[in-house]
């Protein structure tokens, strides 16, 4: 129930640009629904909901070899306010990293392993001859093959038929 595109939940009225009265997942997704995905983060426990988030690379250092690195902004559920939850389905109450964002999405792209970043793929001497190599390393598996494979369907149907407006779009193969 995606509430014609207004809800109020603890005291909070929430929006939608598309005023459907449902929403399957899948259209939910597709059209950005601020509703449907208050409502899918509300049957996990704010424990789950972070851990999720922090298993996604989100509040922690990736590990490039840059001192200035930031770990963007999660806060520990105990820090949350009663919207917290709502507002962290919907992208709020977070920072995160361009870098970040790129290695979530990349662990969809990935089958669903979170992987270290490489800046750098490889060096060559004038010759030609590989100095240096980068190797894969995954970090740790963040989602199933199944379900990496599902969102990557998701996200591909945000782009040919969804709402493109409202944030990034990453076409992933």
């Amino acid at each position: 129930n995606t509430h014609n595109g207004v809800w109020r939940v603890n005291g909070r009225t929430i929006n939608d640009v598309h005023r459907a009265p449902r929403m399957d997942f899948a259209e939910v997704i597709r059209q950005s629904s601020n509703i449907g995905m208050v409502q899918f983060a509300e049957r996990l426990t704010p424990a789950e909901q972070y851990e999720t988030l922090r298993d996604a690379g989100f509040g922690m250092v990736t590990g490039v070899p840059y001192p200035s690195e930031s770990s963007g902004r999660l806060r520990m559920p105990r820090e949350w306010s009663g919207f917290s939850q709502a507002s962290l389905a919907m992208g709020y109450e977070i920072a995160v990293t361009p870098l970040q964002l790129a290695l979530a999405y990349g662990a969809i792209a990935n089958g669903g392993e979170l992987l270290e970043p490489a800046l750098v793929k490889e060096l060559r001497r004038d010759d030609g001859k590989v100095v240096y190599e980068s190797t894969r390393r995954v970090v740790r598996r963040i989602m199933t093959e199944e379900t990496a494979r599902t969102l990557r369907g998701l996200l591909r149907e945000v782009v040919t038929g969804g709402n493109c407006s409202g944030g990034v779009v990453v076409v992933v193969s």
